[in-house]
């Protein structure tokens, strides 16, 4: 898994979970591996890519040096964007 840095300026990470109209077997979006993600055979890479086995604890520890320099003074966004689960 990546981690964020403090050189990084902008870090794009992506959580794909299937929904209502999808099963198992029919998956509309397809991860590979920690950076890409498959979409009609169109592929596209990311910071990094969490599938739908991730927990919440995993994606807070990825965003956690964010959160530690926002604590100390430092600017930082996390923008949420959908069905966020909270």
């Amino acid at each position: 898994m990546a981690n964020i840095e403090s050189n990084d300026y902008i870090c794009v990470a992506v959580r794909v979970r299937p929904n209502h109209y999808e099963s198992e077997n029919e998956l509309i979006v397809h991860v590979a591996g920690d950076r890409n993600l498959y979409l009609d055979r169109k592929e596209f890479t990311f910071d990094q890519v969490f599938n739908s086995e991730t927990t919440q604890d995993e994606i807070f520890n990825f965003a956690r040096p964010l959160i530690d320099g926002f604590i100390e003074g430092y600017n930082g966004t996390i923008f949420a964007y959908g069905q966020t689960g909270s």
